[in-house]
């Protein structure tokens, strides 16, 4: 929540989860999904969109998503309100971004780990765990 959500789901917790789906359909103004097919067989698009609200003003973007997400996408026939963000980054969005980042005072998450094999095996462990915040970087000064 310090990072500005209005609610927390530990999407873990399958009960909870499913809670959440059931006590949320259609009050939603925005999901923003991270988590979808990022490695681990999560998939919450098809079960993000019924918590949007109705007559076009929930707003789905995914960072990821199946293949037949892609191939909609690419083709121009994504689903009414949904989106999978494609990006093509470039040196003047990077600095758009880093000045609304620094214009709201946002602070980046960072996992600052030794440059020695007991931080590398560390950082590596964190990273498999799926449930790291942020970034990891690993300090070779």
């Amino acid at each position: 929540k310090d990072m500005g959500a209005t609610e927390v789901v530990d999407y873990t917790n399958e009960e909870q989860l499913e809670q959440f789906f059931q006590n949320n359909a259609g009050v939603i103004d925005c999901v923003y999904d991270a988590a979808t097919n990022s490695g681990g067989g999560e998939d919450y698009w098809d079960k993000s969109i019924p918590l949007l609200k109705k007559d076009g003003e929930g707003k789905f973007t995914a960072l990821n998503g199946p293949p037949s997400k892609w191939i909609r996408r690419l083709s121009g026939r994504e689903g009414e309100n949904e989106s999978l963000l494609m990006m093509n980054s470039n040196t003047a969005d990077l600095e758009l971004i880093f000045r609304l980042m620094d214009k709201i005072k946002a602070k980046p998450l960072v996992n600052v780990m030794p440059f020695t094999e007991e931080g590398f095996h560390e950082a590596f462990k964190l990273l498999k765990s799926r449930r790291v915040k942020g970034k990891i970087a690993l300090d070779i000064i």
